[in-house]
Parts: C-alpha cells; structure tokens; sequence
C-alpha cells in the first residue's frame, strides 16, 4: 500500500518501467492519459504499477431489458457471473449494488484484490434497453352498456392495437361538454350517467409524458336482465297474482322505482280428472327510463283438491266466536254475509267454484230474539263435480243489536223574541238514523218534553243559550243521546254565515263553473244565512265576485230580507287568494338528426294545473359549435315564470321527481313516472310535500344536433319594377329569400350587378333601364350551403313619342325592266323621339324587321294609300303613327300610251349628262332631253317600227375648251400620246371630217 503525505502535481504516463518510482496515491489509468498525480516518499516498493497482477474475467456484454413498468435498472451484481484466477479478498463493483441505472449504454467495473493485497480490474459493456411505450388513442373510444351497467375503462379501452405502458402508470381523464371532469384515475368506470353524452377522454402515460385524447361515447343498451319466480304450484283457489306469486327481479343500470313492470298471462284449463284445473304462462316485460325492455317467463300451475280439504266457516254463536252486530236496513242473512261470517275455504282461501271445479251452496233460517237480533241456522253445502261427491255442515251466527242508536240532529235552533214571531217552536226529526232494530224519540229541554221524532213545543221567551238532547231508544232497550241548542235571540231577523278565505283553486273546484253558468246558488257553498224557525225570514242574495286574473280577490255576498215587516241585511265577505302549485313537464335532452328542412323540435315544456296561474313562458340560448361527435350543441336554459307571484327571480330551486324519488318521497306529480324533467312549483327535498312556491322554475335543456342537408332557399324568380315616366330610372327594393332548413342561418352572402345595392336592406335606388341577377348563399350553423338566384328588370314601359309626315314623297324608277321605289320606314316619320333618348328603330308592322317597302306603278294609282309606322325602343315599347303617300313619275313611267323607248346619256366616266337632246328618226316618237341623272325616255304615239336614236348636244361649243386640249390634240397627231379612247377621237374630230389633224387644231384655235 502507498502511504505518506503527497503532493499533487499533473503528471503524463508515457510508458511503463518496473523501477521503482516515488509515485503514491497513483490511480490505475492507460498510458497517455493526463492526470493529477501526487509525489511522496514510498514506504512500499510497488513493481508493476500499471499492469494487472492477475486475470479477472468478466463477461463481454451484459444486456438488461426493462419491464414496462421498470423506469431504471436496479443494478444487481448477483445476475452477473465474472470470475479470477487468484483468490480474491475484496471486490468493488461501479455501478455498486442496488444502484439505480438508467435505460442507456455503462461501463460497469469490477475492482479486485488478492490475498497478496494486489489489485486488478475488468470492465465490461453494461446495456439498459427500456421497452418502448406506445399508446394510440382512439378517435373515438366506445364503451358499451349491455353487458354491465359500470364497465371497468382502461388504457387498453381507449387505445388501437397492442397498447405498450405501465397500468399503475396511467392517467384517464373523462371531461364533460364543459370540459369539466367527470371522473378520473389510473382506470375508471362508465355508468348511465354517461350514456349519450358528448364526453372525451385524456389518456396520459405518466412514465413518458405522452398524452393522447379522443371521444369517449357510452352507448347502449344497457344491461338489463329480467329474473321471474320461480314456478309455482298453488291450489286452484288461491290467489295468482303478482303480489301473491311474486315479482320479477329486475338487474339493471337504473333502481327499481324506475322501472315499469308489466304483464300477460296465457291461461290453460284442464278438465277432470287432470290433478291440475289450470296453468298460466306469465309473461313479465320490464321498461326502463330510457325504453328499454327485458323480459322473462314463469309458470303457475292450479292443483285439485278433495272434499277432505274443506274447511267449514266457523260458529258465530258467542261461544265458538262472539256473535254480530246487526246492521241498519239489512236483514238477517244479508247482515251475516259470507265476507263477515265466512265461507268453505281449503287452505285458508275461498273455494273458487268455477276454478276448481267445486260449487257451494248456502241456505238460511232465521229466529228473531228481539227487534234486529237473531239466530241465523246456516247450511253449507260443497259439492265436487269430478267425483259428485258433497258434504253439508251448519253454521250457526248469532246477529246482535247491541249498539245504541246513532243518528244526526241540529246542531242549533234559532228563535226570536221579536214582533210577530211566534212562541212555538218546531223541533226537527232526526236525521241519518243508523239503527237495526224499531226506536222511540224523545226531546228534552228546560220547558217541556215531547216524546214524538220531531214536533212543537212551547217556549218561554227568554234570551239566552239552553242546552237540550234528542234521545233514541230501540227495540232491544239499546239507547243514545244527542245534544242540540236552542238559543232565544233577540234583535235583526237575519244573520250572515261567517266570513271565509279559501284558495283560488278550491273556489274554482267547488263553485266557479256553476255559478259562472248562472246558477248563484253555487255560493251557498259558503253558507247560507240563518233565519229563525218562528219567525222565518224570506231573503234574497246579490254576489259580487272581483277576481283578478289571477283567481284572487274577494266575493261579497249580500244577504237582504224581502220581508217589509221584518227588515234586515247582512254581508259576508269570502276572500279569496292564489296558490301557485303549477307542475312542469320540460322537455328532455334530445339529439336532433336533421333529416329535411323544416327547423328542427326539440320539444317546450307543457305546464300541468296552471288553473288561475298566469304563465310565461321563455327560453334563453348558449350555442357551443364544438361538440364532439355532433354539428353543434345548444344549452337552452327554459325560465317558466307564473306572473301572478313572481319576482323574476329563482328564490327556491325545485327539485326533480327524481330527486325527491331518491328520498322515497311520493313524486308522482301528475300521474306519470319520476322523472328528471318534471318540477313542482316551489318544491324540493328541504320542503317536499308543503313547498315554498316563488312562481319561477327554470331548467336546462341540452340539445346536440347533426345537419347534413344542405338548406333550401326559395329567391323571387324575377323582380320586375318599372320606371317613372319623367324618369329613365327607378328604386328597386329586392325580397328577402325564404330560408327552409333544419338548423338556423348563419351566415349570407350576396353578390349582385345591381348598381347601389344596399346588401342590408336590399334597396337600391335610381336603378337605370336593363336586367340584373343577385346570387344569394346562405350557410346554416353546420356549414351547408343552398343558393338561389333573383333576376332584378327594370322595365320602361312607356312607349316612344312617334311622329309621322303627313304626306310623303315617293319617286318611282326604272329598275331593270320594272318601275318601282324602295322606301325604309324612317322616311315617313320626322321628329321622333324616346323618354329614355336613344335611337328609334321603325317598321311597317308590329314585326321590327318589316322596315322596307317596295312600291311599284299600282300604287301610285291608289289615291288614298297610307302607312302605318311604328317606332320602336331599345326597351320594346312601340307607338305608331300614319301618313299618306305621294309619288313622283317625272318620266310618266307609269303611263306609257303605246309603249316607251328610254336610255341614259352619261360620260366617259359613267356620269349622266344632262340636257342631251334625243332625237329619234320616226315620227311616232317625240323628242326627248335627259335629266338631271342622263336619263330620258320618249312616249310611243302608236305602235312604231325600229328607229335610229340621234343625241345632240351642241351648245356652248367652247364650254371646257382650253390651250391644254390643244397639247393633248398635237401629242396624238405626232404620235407622243395616241388617243385610248374613241371619245377623245369624236371630241378632237371639231370639223367633222371623220379624221383628226392639225386641220382640227387649227378650227380649235
């Protein structure tokens, strides 16, 4: 070993030597490595520093894989088997024992020494594989109801394929539509609550982090089995039904109170001698809230019995059994009826005759005792129609009347001491006599007695209150006392019933439908006013009823004697105030899928004994688009207000018919099941039954909907609007298209080439004349888009101001080898004009494109020929006006008497020449002289033979004649420029000798 205090110094090891060093504290290191090294004096010569004395062995690799829950190797030395050629005192492991050693690439190190103190090492790759976690969520996680009502939920649930990760290492988070959490933990449970809503998921692998999430949807159905009794053997008089036999034993997601239970049996007879008389087949169904059914089948069996069996009613005969009591207006055997005496029974049950196929018979003898009291001699006879066997027995009842009698008299008779009023006073009979046997009345009071049911008596007059009693004694010595009042009064002849208060409701029960029908004897419901029976008072009623819409307020009843000797009045007043115990039924959460356009129903709420209430009903909307799962959801909150009470304000929260069922309250409200949806006025499980009413109940109703129908929107086909006349213009103002779809409009878009167009209002103003489309889209909440197009005209309908000449010129022609003249329409009219400018267009007909006429020699010979001309617009419109017609012949075309000869005399250049004079060499034409154009033509006389035409023209010979045509003369004579053209010959020929020289030239100059 090296001892001794050192110093440290950074030392280079570049090789190795066995002399010996002043080296100490010198850790084991590979040559030409840098390191601190510390120098001292040795105590110990230590040769062969750098090298290991011995072999230590490890292994080449040692390779770890990680479970998936194993976030590190716990480094464990045991599993790894290295060994030494020497004898080893001690060893050091890196990583040592029990180290935590992360997934990834080591080098573990074994450090070794002998027994001669030596030290030697080995390494050796140490590799940690940790298994890869992999978790892929589903989009949307489905966990079914139907085969248990609280499914257990695991990542395994949530995920695709072969999940990968640690189950003690999981995070599940099931979040409602608010994005609250519903439940949570390394697994979780679904249940009913959860059936149908929108929820998602968060899964979470909290060894990595890695976080997925999805849909998380409980569907059904749910679990629900039906277990019936079991089968039944019962005899055949005994009772089968369910309350007897049993009910099925329902297993499902919801407690029994919410479950309905029903049944139909199938009923089997069987005749003698079967052992049994009948069988039914029982067949039990079971609804839960959510309209679901199971269902089960048991069977009960009806068994004979034998006469054996029977069992005979007991004596009633104050020995066996004490006796019984007479019963008012029934003789002996109908106050012993079977039901209180009994009757043959096997097995504790009547014997059903018709079931079990035994007939029982009874007959009576009676022996009066004293008045309603006898002994009844009974003889019962059972007979068994299998075997025609019977047995008879007596049963002997003792009917007693040993009861005092009961009966009702007056609580109180009126007297008075006024004028006129008599000292006589009649006493009533009784009343509701309950008593068996004959009885004696007598009436007692501090006057006299009579012993009479019912009669006079004289008084004396004296005011006060006298107690007095009706008694009743029968025949069998039993009897009873009824005390009565006789008051003595003294002053008005009428009093008044006592005043009263009572619920809207109850008036409206009791009295209102009759009295409203007219009858105002209904208020006698109230009371009725009290008169004196020896001085009766006739009296008339006026009513008064001042009821608020409500139900509340006051009737007053006014009570007047129509006696004139005996006047008298008296008012009762009965007040009358609203109760609000209005029961509402809202509707419940629904999924609509819309499946056309009509906007979708989700229900209202219906109110149940709103007799008096004044309701309002409201309903206030939050639209979440993101709902998982659907297009959108809404919460809409539904506020049911009875105005009659309430302040608008949610002073008592009512509780459910589910609620208050969880507390075996009876919450049946209005004769349905207990449900979530239904709530009473004021009440909840703080106050259930009474209720504290405020009048305000308020409920949230959750509606999802799925739309993928694209809306309907219905435009105008067209918009026709027309212009003012003073104006080539006008305001246009578009309809509204008509929007049909399951969800409501979110959105609109127009486009349009209308000018101005104000996309809000759809007005436009000082729209010019012409044709216009507007292209509507509409987009509802789930993004379905309809369009619809309007075709917008603006029409000038007003015609055109048309103008006609009032004669018009038309000249005829030769055209080719007719005479005729071609006019357009335009040329008869003359100051036309449009209220919108522009040019007309004109024809001769209700046809535009008959714009042209030809005329010919016949109609200039129709002195009274006219044309209609009609002008049009650029919009259609069309006026019309007339004009006579005028033809000009100035070459008498159209009246040749035996013919005509004509022709045109024009210039080189093809130009008429005018003036020409034509001489013809007959004497049956006469002279002609073109025109203006060249043209002539000359009139036959007769019929004429073929004749020579002679132009001449011979005026002004010196017209156009200048030095230039003399140039021109003598370039041809000296053949410069030779003449092209035999008019220059004719026109250089000025002395007419057939040729051209200079001689020519000459008579030019």
């Amino acid at each position: 070993m090296l001892v001794g205090l050192c110093k440290s110094q950074r030392i280079r090891l570049i090789k190795h030597t066995s002399d010996a060093m002043n080296l100490s504290c010198l850790p084991i290191a590979d040559f030409g490595k840098t390191f601190v090294a510390v120098f001292c004096a040795l105590t110990t010569f230590l040769p062969n520093a750098f090298s290991n004395p011995y072999t230590l062995t490890c292994p080449p690799l040692h390779t770890v894989n990680l479970g998936v829950c194993e976030p590190n190797y716990i480094m464990d030395w045991n599993d790894i088997t290295w060994s030494s050629d020497v004898t080893i005192v001690s060893t050091s492991f890196t990583p040592e024992q029990g180290a935590t050693v992360p997934p990834g690439n080591h080098t573990a190190l074994i450090v070794a020494v002998d027994v001669q103190g030596q030290t030697s090492t080995c390494s050796f790759p140490l590799i940690v594989h940790e298994t890869p976690h992999s978790l892929i969520c589903r989009d949307t996680a489905t966990v079914s109801l139907s085969m248990s009502c609280k499914p257990q939920v695991t990542f395994e649930t949530l995920t695709l394929g072969t999940p990968v990760a640690c189950p003690d290492e999981i995070e599940i988070v099931i979040k409602d539509e608010f994005g609250s959490p519903v439940t949570s933990g390394t697994y979780v449970f679904a249940d009913v609550s959860m059936l149908n809503k929108p929820l998602t998921y968060t899964l979470t692998d909290l060894m990595t982090g890695f976080s997925c999430f999805g849909v998380f949807e409980v569907v059904g159905p749910t679990y629900f089995v039906l277990q019936c009794p079991p089968n039944e053997v019962i005899f055949c008089n005994e009772d089968f039904n369910s309350a007897m036999i049993g009910m099925p034993d329902p297993a499902s997601c919801f407690n029994d109170a919410q479950i309905n239970f029903n049944h139909f049996d199938q009923n089997y007879n069987f005749i003698c001698p079967e052992e049994k008389t009948f069988e039914i087949v029982r067949t039990w169904v079971a609804t839960n809230p959510l309209g679901e059914t199971a269902s089960c089948t048991h069977t009960i069996t009806g068994k004979r019995f034998s006469l054996t069996q029977v069992l005979f009613p007991p004596d009633y005969d104050d020995v066996a059994n004490p006796g019984i009591d007479c019963v008012s207006g029934l003789g002996p055997s109908e106050a012993a009826d079977t039901s209180l005496t009994g009757y043959p029974t096997v097995g504790g049950l009547n014997i059903d005759s018709e079931a079990c196929d035994m007939y029982v018979t009874h007959l009576d003898s009676a022996f009066q005792m004293c008045g309603a009291s006898y002994e009844l001699r009974r003889y019962w006879t059972v007979i068994d129609s299998c075997t025609l066997e019977s047995r008879t027995e007596k049963q002997t009842i003792i009917i007693h009347d040993q009861t005092a009698p009961v009966f009702d008299v007056v609580d109180t008779i009126y007297t008075n001491i006024g004028q006129g009023c008599s000292k006589t006073v009649y006493f009533p009979p009784i009343e509701n006599v309950d008593e068996c046997s004959d009885f004696e009345v007598r009436i007692s009071t501090p006057f006299d007695t009579l012993h009479t049911n019912g009669g006079t008596m004289d008084i004396l007059f004296l005011p006060g209150t006298y107690f007095c009693d009706y008694t009743v004694t029968d025949a069998c010595g039993n009897s009873g006392t009824e005390p009565f009042i006789l008051v003595v009064d003294v002053g008005p002849l009428l009093k008044c019933p006592p005043n009263r208060t009572v619920s809207a409701n109850y008036y409206a029960d009791n009295v209102q439908d009759a009295f409203m029908a007219g009858d105002t004897s209904a208020l006698d419901f109230f009371g009725t006013a009290i008169t004196y029976v020896n001085c009766p008072v006739p009296y008339d009623v006026e009513a008064e009823v001042l009821l608020n819409t409500c139900g509340a307020g006051q009737i007053t009843r006014t009570f007047v004697s129509t006696d004139p000797t005996h006047p008298a009045q008296c008012v009762q007043t009965i007040n009358v105030r609203h109760v609000s115990d209005f029961v509402v039924e809202f509707p419940p959460d629904v999924t609509i899928e819309c499946a056309g356009n009509a906007p979708f129903d989700a229900g209202e709420p219906v109110i149940h004994f709103a007799d008096w209430e004044n309701m309002d009903v409201t309903f206030s909307d939050q639209k979440f688009d993101i709902a998982p799962g659907y297009c959108f959801r809404i919460l809409r909150t539904w506020t049911v207000a009875n105005q009659c009470i309430s302040q608008d304000t949610n002073a008592v929260v009512e509780a459910s018919e589910y609620e208050l069922s969880l507390n075996n309250a009876d919450c049946n409200f209005y004769g349905d099941t207990c449900d979530i949806y239904t709530f009473k006025d004021g009440v909840n499980a703080l106050n259930f039954p009474d209720g504290d009413p405020d009048g305000f109940i308020q409920y949230t109703q959750v509606i999802r909907v799925r739309d993928d129908e694209p809306p309907v929107l219905t435009c105008s086909d067209t918009v026709l609007v027309e212009i003012d006349a003073n104006l080539c213009n006008a305001d246009v103002v578009i309809p509204p298209p008509e929007y049909a779809d399951c969800t409501p409009l979110e959105q609109l878009n127009i486009t349009s080439d209308l000018p101005g167009l104000n996309l809000q209002t759809l007005q436009a103003f000082d729209v010019p004349v012409g044709e216009y489309l507007i292209g509507f889209e509409a987009f509802d909440d789930c993004g379905n888009t309809g369009q619809c197009t309007t075709r917008v005209v603006v029409a000038d309908k007003f015609p055109p101001f048309v103008f006609c000449k009032n004669t018009t010129l038309v000249s005829l022609e030769l055209v080719g080898d007719s005479v005729q003249a071609t006019a357009p329409a335009s040329l008869f009219t003359e100051n036309s004009f449009d209220n919108c400018g522009g040019d007309l267009t004109y024809s001769f007909s209700p046809d535009p494109a008959d714009t042209l006429r030809v005329y010919t020699c016949e109609a200039m010979f129709d002195p009274n020929l006219t044309e209609t001309i009609y002008g049009w617009d650029a919009s259609g419109n069309v006026d019309s006006c007339t004009s006579n017609l005028q033809f000009s012949d100035l070459l008498n075309l159209c009246n040749p008497t035996f013919g005509f000869l004509s022709g045109k005399v024009e210039k080189p250049t093809g130009v008429g020449v005018s003036g020409v004079q034509i001489f013809l060499d007959s004497t049956c034409y006469a002279p002609a002289t073109t025109n203006t154009n060249g043209a002539w033509s000359s009139e036959a006389f007769e019929d004429c033979p073929p004749t020579d035409v002679v132009p001449v023209k011979d005026v002004f010979p010196l017209n156009g004649v200048t030095t230039f045509d003399l140039v021109v003369l003598r370039k041809h004579i000296l053949v410069i420029e030779p003449f092209d053209s035999p008019y220059l010959w004719i026109a250089a020929d000025v002395n007419n000798t057939g040729t051209v020289t200079t001689s020519d030239a000459v008579v030019i100059r």
